[in-house]
């Protein structure tokens, strides 16, 4: 056990892909949602992560099986600040990220940025992965916008 985490399994990376439609879309999606792109030093190339609590695990491997055509991934749980498990899902780093890298951290800035751009490179698999992210049951803005499309 480190730093209080522990590893559960690697997916190793199969044959080289480049990016496609199906992983941008998910990147795009994760990244509006809990989905973080960082670069583990200042010059250093980015690496995916995402995390969730323990009850969202299924949802995290699956999203690691499609990451895997892609990077190496690591899954890992432990617990949070307040001591509640959590599982946590990281990629190997990648030249492959710095677009997303640069669209959601314009400038190299530290916060995720979501901009118009963002939104306007998601397709109907980039927008469920975000709405998965947050259930309509806890997300307020989530009820409204899914009123919108209702039909009688």
């Amino acid at each position: 056990m480190e730093n209080g985490l522990f590893h559960i399994w690697m997916v190793k990376r199969r044959k080289r892909a480049k990016m496609d439609c199906v992983l941008e879309q998910l990147l795009i999606g994760s990244m509006l949602g809990d989905g973080h792109i960082e670069k583990p030093n200042l010059n250093g190339t980015p690496r995916f992560r995402e995390g969730h609590s323990i009850a969202q695990r299924k949802y995290l491997v699956w999203k690691a099986k499609i990451l895997s055509n892609y990077f190496k991934v690591k899954i890992y749980e432990g617990k949070n600040n307040l001591g509640k498990k959590t599982v946590n899902l990281y990629t190997s780093c990648s030249s492959e990220l710095f677009k997303l890298f640069n669209l959601f951290y314009p400038g190299g800035i530290k916060r995720k940025l979501i901009s118009v751009d963002a939104l306007r490179e998601l397709d109907d698999f980039g927008l469920a992965i975000w709405y998965v992210n947050y259930p309509a049951s806890r997300c307020e803005a989530c009820n409204y916008a899914r009123s919108q499309f209702l039909t009688k």
